[in-house]
């Protein structure tokens, strides 16, 4: 039997449509998501984004905006992107808000492109189920395209290879090339509703011509009262990248600190150039929408049992149902000449820092201050300097800063590996910049987990940077004859369907019951058109 259907309306959380053509909507791979799910999406951008690279950020964050995951992206011209997060498995039961962010090319202010809902559950059982809300109304947008879903045979049985047929036309029924991103999953994650697309509850219409191709860190940095930091210089630490970056704060002490090209996640270290203690506190300057009750209903509380017993059952063959195997590039920090080594190894035990530092003849030097207290101070042997730095140099212990010298004492001289010393001014001005205007000291030891005084440790923070491509690992269910059952079936944001018409094949899961075919097409000149249709899987 030959089954076609043919969706007219898109299914929306609502917005104008007449906006739809200037604003970002989403196809989301599934209308909602549980714990250790991978939210995966494809992005499509107006079409007035064609031709710009644009640097986009993309944030899940709670209702009381704490960021569950974020990553950012290079459109490179394009007007469609496809990404994904990992949801970790401690998430609470709500409904979480995804956001695309672009930085103004002159105020370098991050502008909320778009954002959406995306309910996601805890079904881990460590939860009371949440308070029944409604199902969020959903509203049509017109479409330009006709999309077309053709499946022979039916109903299909678990393990069956299903061939399926798209057909995109426009409204005279001439065949339209196109883009089109499917999706197939389990009919009862809509829990009595259908999402197509997703168009935004909330968006800023910005030219992409406006919108910067950097990314950018913002936030603001006060002194210890909450007071701002304004108008100041500070510097920026990549210990994986051994890059150091000079920020400046505006009259309220907002930054907007340009972050180098890096691929996933690394750590930052803010540090005054005045020694100055400082408070940052990283912040885009974004109001969420209101965060509507999570919709709950019989539909969803069974789908959540059965979320809860596939997690059992992969637990017990020692896998997970989704993963992803990313690929990072090989990080190589810019090389960097030391002044002078000193491995502690090689000299006689001293009984600590301060007394190795005063004995072995080096350019850093140990001494006790007019108020009792103890000093660092690194000696610039340039014969036509000779003289000491002013201030305290930074430490560079295991890849965190610390002015804090009585740190450095107390660290045990065995367990120190090599000393690093930079003195010169140009290789400390070419190496770190006005970071290094006192000179630096780097230390690796041999201490696992090493932890800088609290003021330090409260300065680094984790920063992501461009999205890791990732794959799915391949399958070993026929090996070891695991059971294969999977919310997601098939998803594929990039399917082309150059004449008009596009072929895709997967197989079905062990899973028995109705399942749901999502289509969305789109031409290179914006215009959009999705597909729905179910299939039944039977013994």
């Amino acid at each position: 039997m030959k089954i076609k259907y043919l969706f007219a309306a898109l299914l929306l959380w609502s917005l104008a449509p007449s906006l739809n053509a200037q604003i970002p909507v989403f196809h989301l791979d599934k209308p909602l998501y549980v714990t250790g799910d991978i939210l995966r999406y494809r992005l499509y951008l107006p079409p007035a984004f064609s031709g710009q690279d644009v640097a986009l950020k993309t944030a899940l964050v709670d209702a009381g905006g704490e960021p569950v995951g974020a990553f950012h992206q290079q459109t490179g011209g394009a007007t469609a992107l496809d990404g994904y997060l990992k949801l970790p498995y401690d998430l609470r039961s709500q409904v979480y808000h995804l956001l695309v962010l672009g930085t103004g090319q002159e105020s370098r202010k991050k502008i909320k492109l778009a954002e959406i809902l995306v309910p996601v559950y805890n079904d881990l059982g460590e939860e009371s189920p949440p308070a029944a809300g409604p199902i969020p109304e959903t509203g049509a947008m017109a479409e330009q395209l006709q999309v077309t879903i053709e499946q022979s045979g039916g109903p299909f049985q678990k393990q069956e290879e299903i061939p399926v047929q798209v057909r995109v036309t426009d409204r005279n029924g001439q065949s339209v090339p196109a883009d089109l991103s499917v999706s197939v999953i389990d009919a009862g994650l809509f829990g009595g509703r259908s999402n197509g697309l997703s168009t935004p509850v909330s968006s800023t219409p910005a030219p992409a011509n406006d919108l910067s191709d950097r990314m950018y860190l913002n936030g603001r940095i006060t002194d210890e009262l909450g007071r701002p930091r304004a108008e100041i210089s500070f510097g920026a630490y990549v210990h994986d990248l051994g890059e150091t970056i000079i920020g400046e704060t505006d009259a309220s002490g907002d930054f907007a600190l340009e972050l180098p090209t890096l691929t996933g996640s690394a750590d930052i270290q803010f540090v005054d150039l005045r020694n100055d203690s400082l408070r940052v506190v990283l912040d885009d300057g974004i109001e969420l929408s209101p965060t509507p009750p999570i919709p709950f209903n019989e539909k969803i509380e069974s789908y959540l049992k059965w979320s809860r017993s596939r997690k059992v059952i992969y637990q017990l063959y020692n896998t997970l149902e989704m993963n992803l195997e990313q690929t990072l590039p090989e990080r190589r920090p810019k090389p960097v000449e030391p002044d002078q080594r000193i491995v502690p190894s090689e000299y006689t035990a001293f009984k600590d820092m301060a007394t190795f530092f005063t004995e072995v003849s080096t350019p850093l030097k140990f001494r006790i201050g007019k108020e009792g207290n103890l000093i660092a101070q690194m000696f610039n042997p340039n014969p036509r300097m000779r003289a000491f730095y002013q201030g305290t140099p930074i430490f560079l212990v295991d890849g965190k800063m610390t002015r804090d010298v009585d740190f450095v004492q107390q660290l045990e001289l065995s367990r120190i590996d090599t000393i690093d010393l930079y003195f010169d001014f140009l290789n400390l001005n070419r190496y770190f910049g006005k970071v290094g205007s006192n000179g630096i000291a780097v230390l690796k030891t041999s201490i696992p987990n090493l932890q800088v005084p609290q003021p330090d440790e409260n300065s680094i923070f984790r920063i992501d940077g461009l999205l890791a491509s990732a794959r799915e690992p391949a399958s070993d269910q026929a090996t070891d004859r695991r059971p294969d059952f999977r919310s997601n079936l098939y998803w594929n944001p990039t399917l082309p369907a150059a004449n008009g018409t596009a072929g895709l094949r997967f197989t079905q899961s062990d899973d028995l019951g109705t399942f749901l075919i999502r289509v969305v097409a789109r031409t290179a000149d914006g215009r959009t058109g999705t597909a729905v249709q179910t299939y039944e899987v039977q013994w």
